[in-house]
């Protein structure tokens, strides 16, 4: 009885040129891709820099303007923090909502003392740039940490604490 042979055909030239091109076009189309989305995650990632290196604000202005926003809330004049914030924050400086934020913190601050600590930076991200400041404010019994940012109208556009 015969056996049969396995027998191997030698490649094509042609088909294996073929299989090299795609192979090629599928890296570089894996390449490309790559490059895009790098790109894209780079644009979208938050960059800062220095305020005092800015052309669009001014460091002491964006310090006194945070010192005001501290001084409404503990004076508790939501009515002229809402004249200086966005439209889209507005509705979250009533009093309701800031002691709703405070309990949260804790329920007895204290009176105020002062501001220990303000760092400032101007912050880009996705074409939009804002001047952003956290400062530690002492009161009785703890400290609070604002963390504020500002449009370049200098409107308060968000706004944190901790």
């Amino acid at each position: 009885m015969k056996k049969k042979q396995n027998q191997t055909i030698p490649d094509d030239p042609f088909t294996t040129a073929e299989k090299k091109r795609k192979r090629m076009r599928r890296f570089l189309t894996a390449a490309v891709v790559l490059l895009v989305v790098s790109a894209a995650c780079w644009w979208a990632l938050p960059k800062n820099s220095s305020l005092e290196n800015s052309d669009l604000f001014n460091a002491e202005e964006v310090e006194a303007k945070a010192e005001e926003v501290v001084h409404l809330i503990n004076d508790e004049d939501y009515e002229a923090l809402q004249k200086m914030t966005v439209e889209k924050v507005r509705s979250n400086m009533t009093k309701e909502k800031m002691d709703e934020a405070k309990e949260q913190i804790g329920s007895d601050w204290g009176e105020f003392q002062s501001i220990e600590k303000i760092n400032t930076a101007e912050m880009r991200q996705r074409n939009v740039k804002a001047a952003v400041v956290q400062l530690v404010a002492a009161y009785e019994n703890q400290d609070i940490t604002f963390t504020l940012a500002f449009n370049t109208d200098m409107e308060l556009a968000a706004f944190g604490l901790q």
